[in-house]
């Protein structure tokens, strides 16, 4: 896990959905909820929260600000 993500401020869910989506690559939504075992609405919740936590926008700006650990400056 990179220094300089909040990863232990996520709920048990959030930190699924985050490892599902740095781990595993760009997945739909409905991808993501079915490998989840969740509701597409449930899982948008999750995102949403997750993305607001930790300061992006999108499942790339959160795989690159995980990788390179800095902030994307394209948004």
């Amino acid at each position: 896990m990179r220094k300089n993500f909040d990863y232990f401020e996520l709920t048990k869910q959030e930190k699924k959905v985050f490892d599902l989506i740095v781990l595993e690559g760009y997945l739909t939504r409905k991808k993501l909820a079915e490998k989840l075992t969740i509701e597409v609405s449930t899982l948008c919740q999750h995102l949403d929260n997750l993305y607001s936590k930790l300061d992006v926008h999108s499942m790339a700006e959160l795989v690159y600000n995980y990788y390179t650990g800095k902030k994307a400056q394209w948004f």
